[in-house]
């Protein structure tokens, strides 16, 4: 599936990680003042047909996330 995320935080560090079918296919960090684009295309979980994205704060506590997220088959 090919994903687009365009994402911002207001305060703190976070990392970001888009997991698919053989783990973690693309991480980023994103701070305020960095906001962060990735367009990639992620393998699918076999079983769930699924993709998921993990944000693991990194300094301070991290509070104004906002964005999009979106995808489409390939």
């Amino acid at each position: 599936v090919h994903v687009t995320l365009q994402l911002t935080l207001a305060k703190g560090e976070v990392q970001v990680n888009v997991n698919g079918s053989p783990g973690v296919v693309a991480t980023s960090k994103l701070a305020p003042g960095a906001p962060i684009t990735l367009e990639l295309d992620v393998p699918l979980n076999r079983s769930s047909r699924s993709f998921s994205i993990e944000l693991i704060p990194l300094s301070g506590a991290p509070a104004g996330l906002s964005g999009t997220v979106s995808h489409h088959a390939i």
